[in-house]
């Protein structure tokens, strides 16, 4: 069963993801497991309504969905 993440780290998967990490390798990093990762990638795809991550990494940022938080977390 994925356990539900906080903001914090669902933002740190987007911008992980977006600068080419692995699944595995954000995973790793996060000390979560490789689905809990796949299940919030696919959750912000169809947040999205993008069919490609790099679409939905850009919508999201676009749309201003997560800048507070990427902010707040020191990765932007």
């Amino acid at each position: 069963m994925v356990g539900l993440l906080s903001d914090e780290e669902i933002s740190k998967i987007l911008m992980m993801r977006g600068l080419g990490y692995s699944q595995t390798e954000i995973a790793t990093e996060l000390g979560i497991t490789q689905g809990a990762v796949s299940y919030n990638l696919k959750q912000l795809k169809t947040e999205a309504g993008s069919s490609g991550l790099e679409k939905t990494f850009m919508k999201v940022l676009a749309a201003g969905i997560g800048v507070d938080r990427l902010k707040s977390s020191g990765l932007i």
